[in-house]
């Protein structure tokens, strides 16, 4: 039954990107509100509805990504750098490392299941999308590395802006963050089989 409800909810990332949009915006709102509040039952009925959300929030990052519904670099650009928030990845070092996935290049890095979830995933974010060392090395392109520079500064503006101004932040979003991370490893192993296939379709990176 739970493979069967997991699968239908995987399922809604093939949903057109409007209705996408308006279903995270709307579970993102109803997820921070009941995260803030003092019952026990509402703030963990938001924890829940909050790791949800941040999915959906993912599954927009990916079709922001790769770009293939909205042909606008701009909005994609845009849609892909707010929707990095929620997940706290930069967006153009995901998009980057995503596409080489894609494409099954040589610089793919597959996510190992070395411990307990969600840590594979934890690590995995650490140790590439934040690592702007060894981006810089696997990506050599100037204007890449700019782009990586940009999405590291907008993330790190976003995190000064909120997590100071919000009180006991980790407290309020921490478990919804975490059960999040669960379930995006799972979904990520998963996938990696049909990545190691190659994607030319997807839009992107740049070299």
């Amino acid at each position: 039954m739970w493979e069967s409800c997991w699968e239908a909810f995987v399922n809604t990332n093939r949903a057109p990107i409007s209705v996408l949009i308006i279903i995270a915006i709307i579970s993102i709102g109803a997820a921070l509100y009941l995260c803030t509040r003092t019952h026990i039952a509402f703030w963990l009925l938001g924890q829940i509805l909050l790791s949800i959300s941040i999915l959906q929030w993912f599954f927009l990052l990916q079709k922001f990504g790769h770009g293939r519904e909205i042909k606008s670099e701009a909005i994609n650009a845009i849609g892909g750098h707010i929707s990095s928030f929620f997940c706290m990845v930069p967006y153009n070092q995901w998009r980057s490392l995503n596409g080489e996935h894609h494409q099954n290049s040589p610089r793919a890095i597959p996510i190992e299941k070395k411990f307990f979830p969600p840590l594979n995933a934890l690590i995995y974010s650490v140790k590439n999308y934040w690592n702007i060392k060894k981006l810089f090395q696997l990506f050599p392109n100037k204007k890449t590395r700019i782009h990586f520079i940009m999405s590291m500064l907008v993330m790190n503006f976003f995190f000064m802006l909120v997590m100071p101004n919000v009180p006991h932040f980790w407290k309020k979003f921490g478990i919804g963050y975490f059960l999040f991370l669960v379930m995006a490893e799972r979904w990520l192993i998963k996938q990696q089989p049909a990545l190691a296939q190659g994607d030319s379709q997807v839009h992107g990176p740049a070299s």
